[in-house]
């Protein structure tokens, strides 16, 4: 496994999710209240990110972290079709994990996906 191996042999992976073929819509909530300023500042979560990756592996991209206050978002084209595990963490200002989901298996089509789910 890659992961094992990464900090001794310099290890790459190949991964890749980036095309230009599928949208993804995602909103999220904190103990099911819809994110927002208030509810962010209580949970003291400031970002949500997302890891994907076509195992349940941690992958993460500076381009798949959001405000947690803005309660979801819109990805427009940004993503190959296929079949992807996805995962959310909760952060807080430090860039450390308040909660996170567990891995879901998503199939990505062109049709835009919407994942409104996420609950933290």
């Amino acid at each position: 496994m890659c992961l094992a191996v990464l900090a001794v042999a310099g290890c790459t992976q190949a991964f890749s999710p980036w095309g230009d073929d599928a949208t993804l819509v995602l909103s999220w909530s904190i103990d099911a209240q819809p994110a927002d300023e208030e509810v962010c500042s209580e949970a003291g979560a400031t970002r949500v990110r997302m890891a994907i990756n076509r195992d349940p592996v941690d992958w993460f991209d500076e381009r798949l972290e959001w405000n947690c206050a803005d309660g979801g978002v819109y990805i427009d084209t940004m993503f190959r079709t296929g079949t992807f595990y996805m995962r959310w963490d909760l952060l807080d200002a430090g860039g450390e994990v308040i909660s996170s989901t567990d891995w879901v298996n998503v199939q990505v089509t062109e049709e835009p996906i919407t994942i409104d789910s996420i609950d933290f």
